[in-house]
């Protein structure tokens, strides 16, 4: 399910210039669900994808905050392409 969600924050920021607030929406839901599930992947994801939007739009230090502290989750698995991503991201 929360991939389906975090899709959804993604088409609206691709098809919408005015949907941030909507991708946002999205992004948090699906960082929600994963949690509560215990999917750190698709919470990394999903962080990754509200950091990005964040970023764009002028916050990039609380987009820096909530990428690392999903990435501090993670024990093993860092050549994955998502940790990848996350540690780019980062730097």
């Amino acid at each position: 399910m929360p991939k389906c969600i975090a899709w959804t924050g993604e088409l609206t920021c691709q098809t919408d210039a005015d949907g941030r607030e909507t991708a946002e929406a999205a992004f948090n839901r699906a960082l929600a669900v994963s949690r509560t599930q215990g999917a750190k992947l698709w919470e990394l994801r999903a962080a990754l994808s509200l950091a990005q939007l964040w970023r764009r739009n002028g916050r990039g230090r609380k987009a820096h905050t909530l990428v690392s502290d999903t990435y501090r989750l993670f024990s093993e698995g860092f050549d994955t392409p998502d940790l990848t991503a996350a540690r780019t991201f980062l730097n």
